[in-house]
């Protein structure tokens, strides 16, 4: 296969899950970490802080994700035309070489194998130098 399709391809798929993490994670900036209190009794724990969007909620970040998928979508059609362009000439030169081969199989040898031939004949019997 084609590297540079497989690229649009992996990149596709990289869009598509981009966009499905956009769609599920609803919040932002999830934090973990370690809490310890400082008067007595000095307490140690784990924390767990989540943004919460009430008032953002990913859409832009969905909306560029989206955006993204359509932008790797379009380049894989480019390439998949590209290709598919690309295909044909080379099987158009491929046919046009193959019927200049067969001309010169079918006319060409024929005709140098008969100058070849009158050419010996004319030197055995004189006529050329």
């Amino acid at each position: 296969s084609r590297p540079d399709l497989q690229m649009a391809e992996s990149r596709i798929r990289q869009a598509e899950s981009d966009l499905r993490m956009a769609r599920l994670i609803p919040f932002l900036s999830p934090q973990a970490g370690v809490n310890v209190t400082r008067q007595p009794p000095v307490y140690v724990g784990p924390t767990l802080s989540v943004e919460l969007p009430l008032f953002d909620q990913g859409l832009p970040r969905v909306a560029k994700a989206e955006f993204v998928l359509s932008e790797a979508r379009r380049t894989r059609e480019v390439v998949e035309l590209t290709a598919r362009r690309e295909a044909a000439m080379a099987l158009a030169v491929l046919s046009a070489d193959r019927r200049q081969v067969d001309l010169l199989r079918t006319k060409g040898v024929p005709l140098a194998e008969r100058n070849l031939e009158l050419a010996e004949q004319a030197f055995r019997g004189g006529g050329a130098n």
